[in-house]
């Protein structure tokens, strides 16, 4: 089961307290009311409405497929420190509030690229979460632009770019969002696990 914890949580009281423990974190069933103990936090005091409950699945990359990108009319660019808040901000992504906590910790622990046209970024692709060399993989499209292939060119790219750099990419999704699951099996990701638990509390 994997628990995430909401921005109120981990981006003001978490960091203020200086946890050092990763914003998703995963548990054995036996360990859930040991660790929640140590937050001091009762989920029994929440009403449902604070919690939101889903099924995810997870993705192992088996092979990297090779695909012929043509007439891309949008620029593909690495999100840097120049661009970071425009990225951010324009795909409402709060880059630095969201997986990381702040822009220096967004560069220290992630990468990625994202989709631009004219000046206006339409798409991006990062790592969201890390475990050792593995990258979780997050997308982000604005609606009008869904539909094109833009999540596969700018994922394909991002996964070229792990395998430069000698990290593993991690595709981890929800069960029932048919796009991404699609999108992992067309990028060469293969299904390894039943799907687990995820709560999300909002405090």
């Amino acid at each position: 089961m994997r628990i995430y914890y909401s921005q109120v949580w981990l981006g003001t009281n978490y960091w203020k307290r200086r946890y050092k423990f990763p914003k998703f974190t995963s548990f054995k069933n036996q360990k859930i009311k040991k660790r929640i103990k140590f937050f001091n936090f009762n989920l029994k005091l929440l009403n449902s409405t604070n919690i939101i409950k889903g099924k995810r699945v997870q993705y192992n990359l088996n092979k990297t497929l090779k695909f012929k990108i043509k007439n891309n009319k949008f620029k593909v660019r690495k999100i840097s420190r120049k661009n970071f808040f425009q990225v951010s901000k324009q795909l409402k992504l709060d880059l630095n509030k969201r997986f990381r906590n702040s822009k220096k910790h967004f560069f220290r622990n992630s990468f990625g690229l994202c989709m631009q046209k004219d000046s206006k970024f339409i798409a991006a692709c990062y790592s969201c979460a890390n475990y050792e060399k593995q990258r979780e993989v997050d997308i982000v499209t604005l609606e009008r632009f869904r539909k094109l292939g833009l999540a596969k060119i700018l994922a394909y790219q991002f996964i070229l770019d792990c395998k430069r750099k000698g990290l593993e990419p991690k595709w981890d999704c929800y069960k029932d969002n048919f796009a991404s699951n699609k999108l992992a099996l067309l990028l060469g990701f293969k299904y390894i696990l039943k799907p687990y638990n995820f709560i999300i509390v909002s405090t």
